[in-house]
């Protein structure tokens, strides 16, 4: 599964708005917030589209592995 699979299945229980903050925290809420939608999207941008790459991945598996843990905790797997 792919993060962009992933996000498109459970748009509804994924705060896109936090996780593109943990993704990239350089920069303000607001503008990673519109980075992620615009790649998601693929929006077109100069002279391409904007594409989930392999480190927006990697950001994304980085921000989620918390998650995954508290999940597996409360579940009880």
């Amino acid at each position: 599964m792919t993060f962009k699979e992933l996000i498109e299945k459970h748009r509804d229980k994924i705060n896109l708005v936090g996780l593109s903050y943990h993704m990239y925290p350089n920069v303000t809420q607001n503008t990673a917030k519109t980075k992620l939608s615009n790649k998601l999207k693929e929006t077109e941008s100069g002279s391409g589209k904007q594409r989930i790459l392999p480190h927006d991945e990697d950001a994304a598996r980085k921000a989620l592995i918390s998650l995954r843990d508290d999940l597996i905790k409360f579940i009880g797997e």
